[in-house]
């Protein structure tokens, strides 16, 4: 009996204000454990809500080089002498319009465009799509191409050279 005594003093005998405190701390550390989760778990729905909700941006390339961020030079593969008898300078371009919409290309009078064996001064695309920029030389020195997306739009300029090489730059986007 004396040990019963003794054990029930002492676990009565605790102050208040320490039972208040350890049952605090219990719940503290429960709240603790679950916030990181909770926040991690926000964050990773943020990120993939953004990466599918944002579009990507447009892509216009030669020979996988980005128009719209560089000048970029072309030749096409003949003699020098062999490309001055040619009527029309190809450009290969490879667009891909991103996600979200469509784009549409505007060839100037000296030039065409080419998708799927048809020929075009204006073309609207929604996938990534292979064309070709066809230029006649013998017309103009400078051929324009308007690339219109959404709210933006770019104007590229090519120009051509003797050599058969064509240097397109882009020149205006607002």
């Amino acid at each position: 009996m004396d040990k019963c005594y003794s054990v029930a003093k002492a676990v009565s005998g605790i102050d208040d204000r320490f039972l208040e405190e350890a049952e605090n701390v219990q719940k503290q550390s429960k709240r603790l454990t679950l916030r990181p989760v909770f926040s991690l778990a926000a964050c990773i729905v943020l990120v993939l809500g953004l990466t599918l909700l944002w579009p990507r941006p447009l892509k216009l390339t030669v020979n996988g080089k980005n128009l719209l961020r560089t000048a970029v030079s072309y030749s096409q593969d003949a003699a020098p002498m062999a490309l001055r008898a040619v009527q029309t300078l190809d450009v290969p371009l490879t667009l891909n319009p991103g996600r979200g919409g469509s784009v549409t290309l505007t060839a100037d009078l000296y030039s065409s465009l080419e998708a799927a064996g048809a020929e075009t001064d204006t073309l609207t695309l929604t996938k990534k799509t292979s064309i070709v920029w066809h230029l006649l030389p013998d017309r103009s020195q400078e051929f324009y191409l308007t690339v219109t997306q959404a709210d933006r739009e770019y104007l590229l300029l090519a120009q051509p050279d003797d050599t058969g090489g064509v240097t397109i730059r882009r020149i205006y986007e607002p």
